[in-house]
């Protein structure tokens, strides 16, 4: 029932635990008791689809499609506002040397 504190920053946290003996002692009898229990029954729920011996692949295709499509829309809009931005600094900076100049 005591707990182990990584470091300097969790002694506090970690007397606060040790110090609520009746949450612990809880804790450590749901984790022994019911937590098994609702695993067991969840693990018997998704047998079939656990055991399942062949992959299910249906989808790979659709999700490799939207990633590829989303990194393609990002890709034309970046070049986008980079080319509308690129003469304007250009111009801008260009100017400046001018300016500084005379």
């Amino acid at each position: 029932m005591t707990w182990v504190a990584a470091d300097i920053g969790a002694q506090i946290t970690k007397r606060r635990w040790e110090a609520e003996v009746n949450d612990n002692q809880q804790w450590k009898r749901y984790v022994e008791g019911n937590c098994i229990s609702w695993l067991r029954s969840a693990l018997e729920y998704g047998k079939e689809t656990l055991q399942r011996k062949e992959p299910n692949n249906s989808l790979i295709p659709i999700v490799a499609g939207v990633i590829t499509a989303a990194v393609l829309i990002g890709v034309i809009i970046g070049v986008f506002f980079w080319k509308k931005q690129c003469p304007a600094s250009d111009q801008g900076s260009s100017g400046s040397d001018r300016s500084a100049k005379a």
